[in-house]
Formats: C-alpha cells, structure tokens, sequence
C-alpha cells in the first residue's frame, strides 16, 4: 500500500498571450462557465486572492469580467483564467 500526500495546494501562472487565443486557452484547460454577476454574485467564496502574500509579479485582476472557472463544491477546489492587456492568469487552489 502506497502512501500519498493530500494536502492543500495553490498554482498560478501568468503569461503573455494574444487576445485572439485567449478562448482556445480557456478550452483547452476545460473551462467552460463564463462568470457571470447576475448567476454568481454571492458565489465570491470561490475565488480565492492570493495576490495578497503572492509574488510581486501576480497582480491578477480583482475584477471577474471576463472570467472562466470551474468549483467543485465539498472538494474545495477552484480553477479559473482571466485576460488582461495581453496576459492571461491561470489560478488553480485546493485548500
């Protein structure tokens, strides 16, 4: 019998992308809900901001425009991507 570790783990990644494949990005990862205010507001609780203690360079935007994730509720797990001025930022957190 094999031992494994089942902790809590957080994954960024911030990388230069031209808008254009900014969707084929979300797709390819499997990410296909859009956040939308009116179907989410109060749904906050899922996304996680790790820009505070984060590194310098993480300044993911605060605002959820343009966001594509994924939650699975009992499994505190989130995954989202967001574009902004030519950056697309990965976030993935279990805790």
């Amino acid at each position: 019998m094999g031992l494994g570790f089942f902790g809590d783990f957080s994954r960024i990644l911030k990388a230069q992308l031209p808008e254009k494949d900014y969707f084929d990005f979300v797709q390819s990862i499997g990410l296909e809900t859009k956040y939308e205010p009116k179907l989410h507001a109060g749904k906050e609780w899922g996304f996680v901001d790790i820009r505070v203690g984060g590194p310098e360079w993480w300044d993911e935007p605060s605002n959820l425009e343009n966001c594509f994730f994924a939650y699975q509720p009992g499994r505190e797990y989130v995954c989202r991507v967001q574009y902004r001025n030519g950056y697309v930022y990965f976030t993935e957190v279990k805790w």
